[in-house]
């Protein structure tokens, strides 16, 4: 079975910023504190999550989740 990209995403500094705190929608919201969008993955399909991280250029800011299994 073919690995996605997804699979190898980790993230090194987990912002301390509140999801439900900052404005938007479920898939992307505005932090205030590092005044960038934050895309949600996980409302993503996996394609989609896949093209978005293909198609993004500079720092990008997302929310994941993640579980125990690490699916």
């Amino acid at each position: 079975m073919k690995k996605s990209p997804l699979d190898h995403i980790k993230i090194a500094s987990p912002c301390s910023a509140d999801w439900d705190e900052m404005l938007g929608d479920k898939c992307k919201r505005f932090c205030s504190q590092c005044e960038l969008n934050v895309y949600n993955l996980s409302e993503m399909t996996q394609r989609e999550a896949e093209n978005f991280l293909f198609e993004a250029e500079g720092r990008v800011c997302v929310r994941l989740y993640r579980r125990q299994d690490g699916t």
